[in-house]
């Protein structure tokens, strides 16, 4: 269960009465949102934490891009000559 509901339990078992079925896919998919979003959080931080990196050791943070997944790809000179 999504535990920011956990505390609406009674009101949603009765809004779903006789519809268990529906209240089950609505948890999860409310369950699926949230790892959605968790995941891409955690693309965008790693993505975040490696142009740090390339930054701290030489390289330049303008040619360090998150693509649409969240992760970083450098296009400086120096990592397409390696």
């Amino acid at each position: 269960m999504v535990p920011r509901e956990l505390e609406n339990v009674d009101y949603m078992m009765e809004q779903f009465e006789g519809r268990e079925q529906d209240l089950m896919a609505t948890l999860r998919a409310m369950k699926e949102a949230t790892a959605v979003s968790r995941n891409r959080m955690a693309r965008l931080k790693a993505a975040r934490q490696e142009r740090r990196r390339a930054a701290q050791s030489g390289g330049s943070p303008e040619n360090i891009h998150g693509n649409e997944n969240g992760n970083a790809t450098d296009y400086s000179e120096k990592a397409s000559s390696g």
